[in-house]
């Protein structure tokens, strides 16, 4: 019987087509695996920021469409009262998507702002937009007024969350004006 000979194109190409299927079928079971605590650990992350960002006895979520586009909310409730409500918006930042949850109360003011994710933002500068004493600046903000001034070397991941906040709060006045369903 004749050895195979290693070096042949067909032989190669079927290990390598084998080495692919094991490590696909290997990140498809450890995706299968993780994807449940992934869920729950983001579950968790959210309600945490909720609760940051608008202090209730229990969040109901609900969506409402702004100009032919589905924005998910959640309405905070204290016992049967609606005591406001939570948005997070999105804008594109300097390094990627800067993620921002924003609490707005009845009377049309915000609550808090939460900086869900920006983590492809430059370290050092653009990062600086995570930090507390930035995005604080917004609590107390009308909803029709929610501009705050720019980080020094960190314009455009500013921008990012102040475009985001404003996004926000304008479909947070639109809800709170019964504007939109």
């Amino acid at each position: 019987m004749k050895k195979p000979n290693i070096n042949s194109v067909p032989l190669t190409t079927l290990i390598l087509f084998l080495i692919c299927v094991i490590v696909t079928a290997a990140l498809a079971g450890t995706n299968f695996i993780t994807k449940p605590r992934i869920e729950a650990l983001e579950l968790k992350a959210q309600n945490e920021a909720m609760a940051v960002v608008l202090p209730a006895e229990s969040y109901t979520a609900s969506t409402v469409t702004v100009e032919n586009v589905a924005y998910p909310y959640t309405v905070a409730k204290n016992g049967e009262k609606t005591i406001g409500y939570i948005i997070t918006a999105t804008e594109k930042g300097y390094g990627g998507d800067v993620k921002v949850m924003v609490g707005a109360d009845l009377t049309g003011k915000i609550t808090a702002v939460k900086i869900i994710s920006a983590d492809d933002e430059t370290p050092g500068l653009g990062q600086k937009v995570t930090k507390k004493d930035f995005y604080e600046k917004f609590s107390g903000k009308p909803l029709d007024d929610t501009k705050i001034d720019a980080i020094t070397g960190a314009s455009i991941s500013s921008k990012a969350v102040n475009n985001a906040v404003e996004k926000a709060a304008d479909i947070l006045n639109k809800i709170l004006k019964g504007e939109v369903k």
